[in-house]
């Protein structure tokens, strides 16, 4: 088997994308309110494989990414769109999955409320 050649620019890559995943399953995690020790058992890895996953030290598989997904409500699409969303509109993005109709109803007419009020005074 050929060996595999990293270049600076695959490398690069791949911290980005370690980091992002790092955060992104930290704040659904937090969100859920599991520790790291109930959502490995969830996941079905050893808690050492999540950590070092959730720490930016490894990337999990296909098939240990989806079952982090599914367990975490987590979008994996999110890890290759390249954005600068804040941590806040992050948690806020996530805590919006749990809400209901009416809820979010409510919250939509406040948002608009505010932006409203916000053009009004420039």
């Amino acid at each position: 088997m050929p060996r595999r050649v990293k270049t600076p620019e695959l490398e690069s890559i791949i911290r980005k994308i370690k980091s992002k995943l790092s955060t992104e399953l930290k704040i659904a995690r937090n969100n859920m309110k599991f520790t790291q020790n109930a959502t490995s058992e969830m996941v079905g890895v050893e808690l050492s494989h999540y950590q070092n996953i959730e720490h930016g030290k490894a990337l999990p598989s296909i098939e240990v990414m989806c079952r982090i997904s599914e367990v975490l409500h987590f979008s994996i699409d999110n890890l290759l769109i390249d954005d600068n969303t804040t941590e806040k509109t992050k948690r806020i993005e996530n805590s919006l999955k749990y809400c209901t109709d009416e809820q979010l109803d409510i919250i939509e007419s406040i948002v608009n409320t505010l932006l409203s009020r916000n053009n009004k005074s420039h």
